[in-house]
């Protein structure tokens, strides 16, 4: 009896750790635009991003995955506000598992950090990002603020 206990009691928690499993998501070829991806991500997954230019602002959502553009030669990957928005935004408690990798964040345009901000007990991980040609009032760049 023990022993069948046991033995679904396994079963559960195998099925349950292959449930856990992260997924990798596309862009463009799954979903058509970053944010569409990030929407659809749960923690822990990866949002591949390939090289091109992305006119959208990406707001991470309080999720904490890896969103990939192209570390080697982030220039080819371009998040780009178009003088009309903010490229990245972290402000729902993002931890050091929500990573930024190999993107330019261009032409962005806000208030506080055009090219990044990180707000409200964030606490992201940025690698291998050129950040250049924002306007801001504050941190045109990255503007980091309430306790990040």
């Amino acid at each position: 009896m023990i022993k069948n206990l046991l033995h679904i009691f396994l079963v559960i928690l195998f099925a349950y750790a292959g449930a856990a499993e992260s997924r990798q998501l596309a862009v463009p070829g799954e979903f058509g635009r970053i944010q569409l991806a990030i929407e659809q991500s749960e923690n822990g997954d990866s949002v591949i991003v390939a090289p091109g230019n992305y006119p959208e602002a990406v707001d991470f959502i309080g999720r904490n995955i890896l969103l990939l553009g192209n570390p080697e030669d982030p220039a080819t990957t371009v998040i780009t506000g178009s003088n009309e928005q903010r490229c990245v935004n972290f402000s729902r408690g993002e931890s050091q598992d929500a990573i930024l990798d190999g993107f330019s964040l261009v032409s962005g345009v806000a208030e506080y950090g055009s090219g990044i901000r990180i707000a409200n007990n964030s606490n992201p991980t940025i690698r291998n990002c050129f950040i250049s040609s924002n306007r801001a009032a504050y941190g045109a760049g990255i503007c980091v603020m309430e306790n990040s």
